[in-house]
């Protein structure tokens, strides 16, 4: 381990922009647990161990790789110790032993090209295949780094008028919830047709187009057009346009009118911006998969149980069938039917309707069986009865008349 340690003694100057991405990928997000010495997990806590002047940290926060920007401050002011042995002291400091594992082997290998090559990593320059990728000022950056294309949150779209609202819209989204948004006017970059760069974010790499509503965004046909194409788009994908109102509008379109829209004013009491961020979020697809196959289980393991009950218990349409009965006992055969499921199949029925018919007599045919004997019982004395009767008149008759 001595060994491997006297080997990263070199300047992080070694590091490639492979490696300084992947870096930044891991530190630039928010952390809001320390660790256990109390030291951030993040990029706010390698600042400090790095001992960035105060005076650095607006340019840090409003700097879209933070992290990059730390490692740069911390080589220009402290180059003899600013090595990549310290930087891994560091981590290990901010508890971030994952990140340790994850660079572990590029950084063997950046020391190497380092040592082959004093003069820094070589930075290849963008092929003319990969500038056809390149649409934002972000990407540039990735490609020659060798890292994948960004992809964003929102498209923002508005009007020339309403630019200190989107500004501010910007500024809380991207620092305040650490979304990733898009412009035209701050992240195009130039050269190519402007329609099919924007096209393309939306179709390809936005998740959501955010829509500042005005009655000058619907003057800008290339606004119109652009929120009709997003929302044709978003026919298959249910949800694409998440539309934006901060001040009062006399002109609204139809394919507008009927969505539902954040206001601005009316939203002000129940925070605006956490209903915008969870408009933006997307759902995980994986987890909601998750999610419904415990779902059908569950129904499943009712519906078994369901069935266990009614094997003892008779359901609700059989009972009704009864109370029908007692008026006619011809309908007792009913009351013995098996209950109906929906979902029992043909040779279920099959086997119900034999095992009924191999079933033994059930207590209410033998009731019923056993009330036609009384009824034909009572009928054959009555019937006695009355011969009785009318032989015992004939007699007196007879006898009156002699």
């Amino acid at each position: 381990m001595e060994e491997a340690n006297d080997i990263r003694n070199v300047s992080i100057k070694a590091l490639r922009p492979k490696t300084k991405g992947l870096i930044s990928d891991l530190l630039n997000p928010q952390m809001f647990i320390s660790a256990p010495n109390g030291v951030m997990r993040n990029w706010q806590g390698l600042a400090g161990l790095c001992k960035i002047h105060a005076n650095y940290e607006a340019s840090i926060v409003n700097n879209p790789d933070p992290t990059s920007k730390v490692l740069n401050l911390w080589q220009t002011q402290d180059p003899d110790s600013s090595t990549i042995k310290q930087f891994i002291l560091f981590l290990e400091e901010m508890d971030r032993f994952d990140v340790v594992t994850d660079i572990d082997e590029l950084i063997d290998e950046d020391i190497r090209m380092y040592k082959a090559h004093p003069q820094g990593p070589e930075i290849k320059p963008v092929s003319l295949e990969a500038d056809k990728y390149i649409i934002t000022t972000d990407d540039v950056e990735r490609l020659s780094e060798g890292r994948s294309l960004v992809n964003y949150d929102a498209f923002l779209l508005y009007d020339q008028d309403d630019i200190d609202f989107a500004i501010q819209v910007l500024e809380t989204m991207e620092k305040d919830y650490n979304m990733r948004f898009i412009c035209k006017d701050r992240d195009l970059v130039g050269g190519g047709l402007e329609m099919d760069k924007m096209i393309t974010l939306i179709t390809e790499r936005c998740n959501r187009v955010v829509v500042i509503l005005s009655d000058n965004f619907f003057k800008s046909s290339v606004n119109d057009y652009l929120v009709r194409f997003a929302q044709a788009f978003g026919i298959d994908k249910e949800r694409k346009i998440v539309p934006i109102v901060y001040k009062d509008l006399t002109v609204q379109p139809a394919h507008i009118k009927y969505m539902f829209t954040l206001n601005y004013k009316r939203m002000a009491h129940f925070n605006f911006w956490d209903r915008l961020r969870d408009s933006i979020r997307v759902g995980d697809l994986e987890k909601m998969k998750v999610m419904r196959s415990k779902s059908d289980n569950g129904q499943a393991i009712r519906s078994v149980v369901q069935e266990n009950k009614e094997c003892r218990l008779k359901p609700i349409h059989q009972a009704v069938k009864f109370s029908n009965s007692v008026g006619n006992l011809n309908n007792l055969d009913a009351i013995n039917e098996p209950p109906l499921n929906p979902s029992t199949s043909a040779d279920n029925l099959e086997k119900i309707s034999d095992t009924k018919k191999e079933k033994k007599p059930g207590w209410f045919k033998t009731f019923k069986e056993h009330l036609k004997k009384e009824k034909n019982e009572c009928m054959k004395q009555e019937t006695k009865k009355s011969k009785h009767f009318f032989k015992k008149h004939i007699k007196r008759a007879a006898a009156v008349a002699n």
